[in-house]
Order: structure tokens, then C-alpha cells, then sequence
């Protein structure tokens, strides 16, 4: 049994206004009720990898949805759209910027976590895991968890590398602490017996037919998408992290401090 699994990131009013955000990576809170309804109408619902991995909950016309890096519109949007659907989500969180200026804070998640919302590291600051050592790997994952667990109340089993950077070492280490899934950004369908969980990331530029695709889990779009993902895969290990970064950054017309 498989099923599509859609990142998020920040949920705006307007994209000229990306209040601390990657406009790239953001969507407006139109279109974010515009996937949910168009997911209903064609008669699928929303889920957490928690609810589908830990809890078994979903039947197979189901879509995970997630959300990384724990931007304040994911309490102020997304959540409220969430509720009134009556669906879940799993959303990666950074200790380190909990409470900061653009984030949500830890009364936010511990909201979210009561109605259900499934809260999850994402390392404990934004590091690429790509870059850590071993220790560096460890130790980000250890604080994250303990703390998301002592701040929120809830279990912590999932991971979400930024930026989608990992290795094998991080798998390895992930499931040494616990950790039952890593939430990827490689695009695919994910067979939820499979520790890696492909992610299909939502941009400001998807187009809506594109997206059904992704929701019934369109074989041909998938394969497109993940030859592009293994080409700029490549260009980020050829250039580095810092240095595709800033080549984005410029690119964008952005800051090379933005998210």
C-alpha cells in the first residue's frame, strides 16, 4: 500500500509579502484551501505520516500532508484550514527558532498537538545534515526530539532533514534514536513499510493540474519529477551547499540569508 505525501512550507496572504519566508517555497492561503477542496472533491482525504505510519489511520485514497521549518502561518493558516476540513498534518519544527520573529511558538504547537496535529523535528537548528559529523548528526537529533517531546507532550518519531540533505549515516543514527520515518524531498509515492517517506514539494509556482497529479499519485509526473530532483541533486553536490545557496539566492533576487 502507497500513497503521496505533499510538503508545505509557509502559507501566506499575499506571496509579495513573505514575512520571513522562502517566497519560492510558499503558497497563498487560497491556494492552500484550493488543494484541499479540489482533494476532496476528487474524493481524497488528508493525513499525517503519524496517523498513517504510528496510529494506522487512512484508507488508500488518503494524502500526507506536511509542512517544514514551523513558520507562524502554518498556526495562523494552515492549522484553520486543517480543523475545518477535519484533517491532519505533520509539521517539522527547529527548537532553535521556536518563539522568533516569524515562527510559531511552543503554546502554537502545543495547540496544534491537543487538535490532533502531529509535531516532529527537523533538526534542532537548520543545519545541513549532509555537512555534520557523526557527533553533530546525534546531537541534533537527540536535542530536537527531547525537547519537541518535553515542550509539547507528544512522541517524536519523525524526521525531516532541511533542505532534504542526508545520508545513509543519518538514517542510521535516526533509527538508533527512535526515529521511525524520515520524511525526504525526493518525489515518489511512499510504501509506508519503507523508513524513507518521498515528498512531493509544493511550490508557489505549482500548477493545480499538476498537483491532482500528485494527489492520485500520477506514475509518469512522478518519474519527471524525479529526474529533475536527481539533476539538481547533482548541481548541489557538484557546486555545495553555500555555494548553490547563493547562486539561488541570486537568482530569486534575494537575500543570501533567507530561508
Amino acid at each position: 500500500m502507497s500513497l503521496s505525501t505533499l510538503m508545505y512550507h509557509a502559507v501566506l496572504d499575499s506571496l509579495k509579502e513573505p514575512q520571513g519566508s522562502d517566497p519560492w517555497y510558499a503558497v497563498t492561503e487560497n491556494t492552500f484551501r484550493l488543494h484541499l477542496q479540489k482533494m476532496r472533491e476528487i474524493g481524497w482525504s488528508g493525513t499525517s505520516v503519524k496517523d498513517r505510519l504510528i496510529v494506522g489511520d487512512g484508507d488508500d485514497r488518503c494524502v500526507a500532508i506536511t509542512f517544514d521549518d514551523g513558520h507562524v502561518s502554518n498556526y495562523t493558516a494552515a492549522f484553520s484550514a486543517l480543523l475545518e476540513a477535519g484533517w491532519h498534518a505533520d509539521f517539522f519544527v527547529n527548537p532553535t527558532t521556536i518563539g522568533t520573529n516569524h515562527f510559531m511558538s511552543w503554546e502554537n504547537l502545543r495547540e496544534m498537538a491537543q487538535h490532533g496535529m502531529s509535531i516532529q523535528s527537523h533538526g534542532q537548528t537548520h543545519r545541513y545534515f549532509d555537512e555534520l559529523d557523526d557527533d553533530a548528526i546525534r546531537d541534533e537529533l537527540d536535542r530536537s526530539k527531547g525537547e519537541i517531546e518535553e515542550r509539547v507532550g507528544q512522541p517524536v518519531e519523525l524526521f525531516a532533514p532541511p533542505g532534504g540533505r542526508m545520508t545513509e549515516r543519518v538514517s542510521a543514527i535516526a533509527q538508533e534514536l527512535g526515529y521511525r520515518a524520515i520524511c525526504g524531498s525526493r518525489p515518489g509515492r511512499w510504501d509506508a513499510r519503507s523508513l524513507y517517506v518521498p515528498r512531493c514539494a509544493v511550490l508557489a509556482s505549482t500548477p493545480l493540474p499538476r498537483f491532482e497529479k500528485w494527489v492520485r499519485g500520477d506514475r509518469l509526473d512522478f518519474f519527471l519529477q524525479s529526474c529533475r530532483f536527481e539533476t539538481m541533486h547533482l548541481l548541489k553536490k557538484t557546486l555545495g551547499n553555500h555555494r548553490y545557496e547563493r547562486i539561488r539566492a541570486r537568482l530569486l533576487g534575494q537575500s543570501d540569508d533567507g530561508m
